[in-house]
């Protein structure tokens, strides 16, 4: 009889008295089959071909067979597992079906279960959005030790839901539980978010020439942070060199920040880092037996909370060093304001003058994502509470799980509202908002925008107030939020491309969005400021997730706004040029705009023009950013006579 770990694994469920398809059918001799080559195992007799067909390619090792753990009675571990892919098949994290995550193998409960687990079966899913073949990911999950003394094993394993156990990625926990306990009996295992999938390494690794590379942290300035939101500190740590292999440099790499009893990957940048992933960097000899020291700055997630940031020392160039993981707890004591007051100005920023209009929070601006086909929306929210409300009064609350649904009646004139203890109508809007935080995602639950080039991943996810409105012809759902949470949402390019070109693109962006948000015209019928779609690609929190390039780009130009003459400027952009951009008048007509002039882009010749062709070139910022340039030199090629000012 299978359990409920392996009736989901394989795709068997619950669904009453019903003829099983063929595909069922095979599945269920596939897994007779899979138990028989067990029982016969001893014999060594086996069933291969039968095993590799039951797989489906989704097939895995481990880097720990076994882990054996000594407890105190209610005590809490974390546990962090490597997996290889060494099947045919990419895993996906987020996945509608066939996800992978991790299961207990042949038990339904655990009396190891830690709250966090995902359920009473399933500790934790990978930690990867996506593990190719041939890629490793982690796997992070707490066991808790029972109040009675005594020896307790769990195995556990992978498994793609719906579709296969992934056989090879077994692990045996040992957990001994005594008064007194609380350390390991083999290697420790720190409290620790995941590392990426390229970080763990199971043997030293080679430096070229057989050396070894290998560390022991001997010094750390802050064993823990205790921090307010958005604060930030400085850290010291100091390795000994404890391979045969010269270190000709080092830097700390951040492999991850994990939120305790959940899987959000959260940002610790700070703008003083060397990259996007790489706080510090050293170039400085340590030889075998040397200690090196680095030394970089840390910024407190803005939510209260426990978080757990580990990173990693790399040295020459590339190369993770063995022993080189440090995992620093940190506990962010109150709500940073990260969204309207940044506690520290990008250093690109000092140097830009304030325009005389500037003020002292960002606008808050309102986005019209689609016209809707049935009238209405359903909103949940991505954790905790939310509300909806009229004129700052709740009307009715919700908890994490429930939805309510909001529709415009066009017979009536009225809003109705229903969910959970909530049957309302009126004339005028319902706006909702997390209350968690102002400015905390929602979901969208009855919009589907998937990403094509990410399977399962949904765009239907946003910061912020959503309302509904009717506009006399159509229903618009509105996304309300603070211009830079806007910019992060914001989907024109890849979170790969150079980040000046990235700083160039978001403040023509800013620029844009900051004229229409001061006019007010374009979509006044509308009530809102810019078409979510037309105007410019926005998809809201999925893509700030999926891009932490570019929010540091964002935040590096808070506030930056293109002016003529002080004056602030209308900046269209697009995609490709021919070799040349077009003046405002060869294209609209009407009468000439100074900073919108033809100018030559030489990074674009030999190609065709796509787009309305005034403007800035995004393939033409792209080549200056590769060749170099600065965003502010390439703004001031496409826009002549501009200069860059703070709004805000």
């Amino acid at each position: 009889m299978m359990n409920a770990g392996t009736r989901r694994a394989y795709g068997f469920r619950s669904r009453g008295a019903r003829f099983l398809p063929w595909k069922r059918v095979a599945s269920v001799w596939q897994t007779a089959l899979l138990s028989l080559a067990t029982i016969l195992a001893p014999l060594q007799l086996t069933f291969q071909p039968q095993i590799a067909l039951a797989t489906r390619g989704y097939e895995a090792s481990v880097n720990k067979p076994s882990l054996d753990l000594s407890m105190s009675p209610g005590e809490t571990r974390t546990v962090i597992l490597t997996y290889t892919n060494t099947g045919t098949v990419t895993w996906f994290r987020d996945a509608k079906t066939s996800y992978v995550s991790l299961y207990l193998a042949g038990k339904t409960s655990s009396p190891l279960r830690h709250a966090s687990w995902r359920t009473s079966d399933s500790p934790a899913r990978i930690s990867d959005v996506s593990v190719a073949p041939g890629k490793s990911t982690t796997v992070l999950f707490h066991v808790s030790a029972p109040s009675a003394s005594g020896t307790y094993t769990e195995t556990f394993r992978l498994a793609a839901e719906d579709t296969a156990w992934m056989y090879g990625s077994e692990t045996t926990v040992t957990v001994r539980v005594s008064k007194g306990s609380g350390t390991a009996v083999s290697a420790p295992l720190p409290p620790s978010a995941p590392a990426p999938a390229t970080a763990p390494v199971s043997q030293p690794v080679a430096n070229g020439s057989g050396n070894t590379m290998k560390a022991v942290l001997l010094l750390r300035s802050e064993k823990s942070l205790t921090l307010g939101g958005d604060e930030s500190k400085k850290i010291t740590l100091g390795f000994k060199n404890s391979g045969s292999a010269v270190w000709k440099n080092m830097a700390i790499k951040v492999a991850n920040v994990q939120a305790a009893m959940t899987n959000t990957l959260l940002s610790v940048y700070h703008p003083s880092w060397t990259s996007s992933d790489t706080p510090a960097n050293v170039d400085a000899v340590t030889n075998p037996g040397e200690i090196g020291f680095i030394t970089f700055t840390l910024q407190a997630p803005p939510k209260r909370g426990t978080y757990t940031v580990r990173v990693q020392l790399v040295a020459n160039g590339a190369n993770n060093v063995e022993g080189g993981f440090v995992d620093i707890p940190v506990t962010v004591t109150s709500d940073g304001a990260v969204q309207l007051s940044p506690s520290i100005v990008p250093p690109s920023a000092e140097s830009i003058p304030k325009n005389s209009a500037f003020i002292a929070n960002e606008p808050i601006i309102r986005v019209g994502l689609f016209r809707t086909v049935d009238d209405q929306m359903i909103i949940g929210s991505l954790q905790g509470s939310f509300h909806l409300f009229q004129n700052g009064k709740t009307v009715c609350a919700f908890q994490h799980g429930e939805e309510v649904k909001v529709r415009f009646d066009r017979v009536h004139g009225v809003y109705q509202a229903t969910g959970p203890r909530c049957n309302t109508q009126s004339t005028d809007v319902y706006q909702i908002q997390s209350l968690v935080g102002p400015w905390e995602p929602l979901v969208m639950t009855d919009f589907d925008r998937p990403v094509s080039w990410l399977p399962g991943a949904n765009d239907n996810t946003f910061r912020g107030i959503l309302e509904l409105r009717w506009s006399g012809k159509d229903v618009w759902p509105i996304n309300e939020l603070p211009m830079e949470l806007y910019l992060r949402g914001i989907a024109e390019t890849s979170d790969v491309s150079p980040l000046e070109y990235q700083k160039a693109l978001l403040i023509a962006a800013r620029t844009y969005a900051y004229y229409h948000w001061k006019r007010g015209t374009k979509h006044a019928v509308e009530r809102f400021h810019v078409d979510g779609k037309y105007d410019q690609v926005y998809r809201g929190y999925g893509a700030e997730i999926r891009s932490p390039k570019i929010v540091r780009a964002v935040i590096e130009t808070r506030g930056q706004i293109v002016t003529y003459n002080g004056a602030l400027a209308i900046t269209p952009y697009f995609s490709r040029s021919d070799g040349r951009t077009r003046s405002w008048e060869e294209v609209w007509y009407g009468d000439p705009i100074p900073w919108l002039r033809g100018v030559s882009v030489p990074w674009d010749n030999g190609k065709t023009l796509w787009g309305h062709g005034v403007g800035m070139s995004a393939s033409g910022a792209l080549g200056m950013a590769n060749d170099g340039k600065g965003y502010a030199d390439i703004l001031k090629h496409f826009y002549t006579g501009i200069e860059l000012q703070l709004f805000y």
